[in-house]
């Protein structure tokens, strides 16, 4: 993940719950995390052959918003059309 411009860290929670050196914490993990399990109830479940996918759309839509226009633009730069 590295290379996708990530950083990992963690925190040692028996010490603190938020690290004095990287200011690293779980809240954004844990928060986002329950948002995936709030969209996952809207579509009344997801089989785990297709979570991949579902989770994909998540993550483009917490980056991009919900756009359709914005969806399309991104088809278009990936695939040329004549």
């Amino acid at each position: 993940m590295c290379e996708l411009g990530y950083e990992h860290y963690t925190v040692n929670h028996s010490r603190n719950f938020v690290d004095p050196h990287t200011r690293a914490t779980t809240n954004h993990v844990e928060s986002m995390w329950q948002k995936v399990k709030t969209d996952n109830k809207k579509r009344y479940g997801t089989h785990r052959t297709t979570l991949d996918s579902h989770l994909g759309e998540f993550m483009w839509k917490q980056r991009f918003g919900n756009s359709l226009v914005t969806f399309f633009d991104h088809i278009k730069e990936q695939f040329e059309l004549n």
